[in-house]
């Protein structure tokens, strides 16, 4: 089963940059969703039901390769999506983590 790991970014230059270095170091086809809305950003982390979910990583793609490391990740066996949200959308970063953290709760009760 691929491990879904959902990053969502708000500044383009730090989203191209982790789009490019995953796909040519880490080897992982990258999926791009743009959101413009709350309503978009919630409907494509229900889609994408990630395992792991990266809001602004602020380290980067160094952040994101320990994380691979920490978690002991296969390459070959993961997935990432990228969310591109407009800059300073903190109302729109908020509703993922609540949509998120509603959805953990949901498989935990089940």
């Amino acid at each position: 089963m691929k491990t879904k790991i959902m990053i969502v970014e708000d500044n383009y230059y730090r989203y191209y940059t982790m789009h490019q270095l995953i796909e040519t170091q880490l080897k992982i086809k990258v999926a791009v969703v743009a959101a413009q809305t709350e309503e978009e950003v919630i409907a494509a982390s229900q889609e994408i039901a990630p395992k792991i979910l990266i809001i602004r990583p602020r380290g980067g793609i160094l952040e994101l390769m320990g994380l691979f490391r920490e978690r002991g990740i296969n390459c070959r066996n993961a997935s990432v999506s990228i969310v591109v949200v407009p800059e300073n959308a903190n109302a729109n970063v908020g509703c993922i983590e609540q949509a998120a953290n509603k959805r953990c709760a949901l498989e935990a009760a089940a």
